[in-house]
């Protein structure tokens, strides 16, 4: 990795210093005014030209009392695009997280519907990874440019080979779904989907 004057990532976009709740466990609220949490936004408005930052699972009542961050396009819009005037890669902290409801596909959409980028699946088993490729999402023209552009950062740009899946039946770009756990790559998921159904086909 080249050494630049910005770090890769910034997170947790738009702050996560009042949170008294682990998200891990379940999902934080902060009830301060907007005017106080000028100064929580003040960090990130200094990093706002970083090419990627993570969204936090947390509520600011003040913009959206009902979802986290990672799922409030008002949050999005108007705190992280606007605001803070972040127009970098965002990705969802990890759908795995107690801080978010539904199943891992249903969390995942409603990240994506926000405004969120990429998805960050965490460190999940093999069945969750399944369920996102068997999803259809898909990843957006602007986000795809902002993931390239992080890319030529790093000086790794995606090989050609990369994008073979776009024409998979099971997620149009899964290169929106992020996974900590290198055997559960989309690589991986896809290859493993397609030994099962050669098998159930075999039986046939």
């Amino acid at each position: 990795v080249q050494t630049c004057a910005l770090p890769i990532c910034v997170k947790h976009l738009p702050g996560h210093g009042r949170g008294a709740a682990d998200p891990h466990l379940q999902l934080p609220v902060i009830n301060a005014s907007l005017g106080e949490l000028e100064t929580d936004f003040y960090p990130f408005q200094q990093l706002n030209n970083a090419p990627m930052g993570m969204v936090a699972h947390i509520i600011l009542s003040a913009v959206d009392a009902k979802n986290p961050a990672t799922c409030s396009a008002k949050v999005i819009k108007n705190i992280i695009r606007r605001k803070i005037s972040f127009n970098g890669l965002l990705v969802s902290d990890a759908i795995v997280m107690k801080a978010l409801h539904g199943t891992v596909a249903e969390r995942a959409a409603r990240c994506l519907a926000a405004g969120c980028d990429v998805v960050c699946l965490g460190n999940a088993d093999f069945a969750a990874n399944s369920e996102l490729c068997r999803s259809g999402l898909n990843m957006s023209d602007a986000a795809l440019e902002r993931l390239q552009a992080i890319h030529k950062i790093i000086n790794k740009p995606l090989p050609p080979a990369n994008y073979a899946h776009l024409q998979n039946k099971y997620c149009g770009r899964l290169k929106n779904i992020i996974s900590y756990n290198y055997e559960y790559d989309a690589t991986e998921v896809l290859g493993r989907l397609r030994k099962q159904e050669n098998k159930e086909k075999s039986k046939c």
